[in-house]
């Protein structure tokens, strides 16, 4: 569920001051503590028309999730040959919640549908599934972080820096979608 808008704005604001990459939110200890467990309950699955099935689309971050079974959802889709694209963050986070909103942005959507199945995976206040940022983005230094997984469901390249400050470098939709358009053959 969203924030009203003034709070959300609010919240951005303060953040953008501090910023994310890196640094945990106030009050929080860095931890690996293990995934969300198995027995959360799903997601729900938001889908748009592809070029010749609906991808996997987890947008949001849902802190009731389980990561690991969704990766897997989108690694078998990917047998469509579209690459899959971990998004790696928090609803605390203004770049996250900055990134989440390109994924709703028509520019966006038309490379997604095209090329990736996405999995947004909540790493709550760095205490909810650490083990897979390792796993999947080794020596990743904040959130947002990207990960790009061929259709084989190997890992090709993480953003690192390359993407991170999507709010504060104040990079446009048009722009991420560029940069999600040329990330499989820069990432090879």
């Amino acid at each position: 569920m969203r924030a009203p808008c003034l709070l959300m704005a609010a919240v951005l604001v303060t953040a953008l001051a501090t910023g994310c990459g890196g640094q945990s939110p106030p009050g929080a200890a860095a931890s690996s503590a293990s995934p969300t467990s198995a027995s959360s309950p799903q997601p729900t699955l938001s889908t748009s028309p592809g070029p010749t099935t609906s991808p996997v689309r987890i947008i949001g971050y849902p802190a009731d999730a389980d990561a690991r079974a969704d990766i897997a959802k989108a690694v078998a889709a990917a047998k469509d040959g579209r690459y899959v694209l971990l998004d790696f963050g928090a609803t605390w986070c203004p770049d996250c919640v900055v990134l989440e909103r390109y994924f709703g942005d028509r520019a966006v959507t038309t490379v997604l549908d095209r090329q990736y199945h996405v999995v947004s995976v909540d790493v709550g206040r760095f205490n909810r599934n650490m083990d897979l940022l390792a796993q999947y983005a080794p020596g990743s230094k904040g959130i947002p972080t990207l990960v790009l997984l061929g259709p084989d469901g190997k890992r090709i390249a993480d953003s690192g820096t390359d993407y991170v400050n999507a709010a504060s470098d104040r990079k446009g939709a048009q722009e991420f979608a560029a940069y999600l358009r040329a990330w499989p053959s820069r990432g090879r």
